[in-house]
């Protein structure tokens, strides 16, 4: 934060500067005010100096804020051509509406099918898909993909996650896929198909993954039925590519894609099972301590019971759970 800060042009000497708030982001923030800001500026802009100053657009973020603070339109800022995604006037104002405790990234997502009519419910789950973590190539392809899922309310938020996946996939092998003319069920029926060539075509012989650190559990859950019966829920470690293979063929998601992921260390994936049954599997960022994907059979989403053994699981092993439908 304070080394992007430092990169800014200061309208006035640190010296005269007098902390204002409790909390560090409030203070932050003040200090922001007295050093550069000469107009006021948007809250979820404070966003940027939290992005890594040699990564991405980290300089070039913090140049958007020095810009507006200084009375600039973000606007015509964000149409000056280094900023990737397509942004309109309406999804713009969307944008600066957003709290600063937002995602930077996820806000603009949030904007973006706001404008273009998703509902709620639909704005909410693109943003904190993956198609939320930051920019992709094509931005104009991607604009697309949004209006056909608004144009499409039948597909369950649940799938927009793995439809995400399916559709870069398909845009990586062929550069003239498009949505134009493509149904819910056609493409749904690919993603499905995609799922099973996936698990199938790679080679997962003697893979073997490092463990995470993480411990699995095991518990015995009552019921809370007239019987009171109880089941047995374990929750393991994915350590083999071929037990990954065979997770994803089993709940027919594309789980196996993560396999270069899992072996570089940036994260790990989980069986959560009920009497040996696999239920859902898990994800875990471990450079965040988070869980951030928990996805049963064909991608739908954890049952209450699920949530409980997950938040235990994740209480126990110091994980934060950063899922949308959490």
């Amino acid at each position: 934060m304070l080394f992007n800060l430092a990169g800014l042009e200061w309208k006035r000497p640190l010296e005269e500067w007098e902390p204002r708030g409790k909390s560090h982001s409030v203070v932050f923030r003040s200090l922001v005010d007295h050093l550069v800001v000469e107009y006021p500026v948007p809250r979820i802009l404070y966003r940027v100096f939290f992005f890594h100053p040699f990564r991405g657009k980290g300089r070039e973020l913090c140049g958007m804020f020095a810009y507006v603070a200084a009375g600039g339109s973000l606007y015509k800022y964000m149409q000056s051509g280094f900023f990737p995604p397509v942004i309109t006037r309406k999804m713009c104002h969307i944008f600066t509406l957003a709290p600063e405790s937002a995602s930077f990234v996820r806000s603009i997502r949030y904007a973006q099918a706001a404008a273009l009519g998703a509902s709620l419910q639909l704005a909410k789950a693109l943003a904190l898909s993956w198609f939320g973590r930051w920019f992709k190539n094509d931005e104009s392809f991607w604009v697309t993909v949004i209006k056909w899922l608004v144009e499409n309310p039948g597909i369950k938020v649940e799938q927009i996650d793995p439809l995400v996946d399916y559709i870069e996939d398909m845009k990586f092998r062929n550069r003239n896929f498009s949505m134009k003319g493509r149904t819910a069920r056609s493409v749904i029926r690919g993603m499905n198909a995609w799922h099973g060539e996936l698990a199938r075509s790679k080679d997962f012989r003697g893979v073997v993954f490092k463990p995470s650190g993480f411990n699995g559990q095991t518990w015995e859950h009552k019921s809370k039925g007239n019987k009171g019966e109880s089941s047995f829920w374990t929750i393991r470690e994915i350590l083999t590519a071929r037990e990954l293979a065979a997770e994803g063929r089993a709940m027919k998601h594309c789980v196996v894609t993560y396999a270069g992921c899992i072996k570089q260390g940036n994260t790990s994936i989980w069986s959560l099972r009920q009497g040996g049954m696999r239920q859902l599997t898990v994800q875990v960022k471990h450079k965040r301590k988070q869980l951030v994907q928990a996805r049963g059979k064909c991608n739908r989403v954890p049952i209450n019971a699920e949530k409980r053994i997950l938040k235990n699981w994740a209480a126990q092993n110091g994980l934060k759970i950063n899922v949308w439908h959490f």
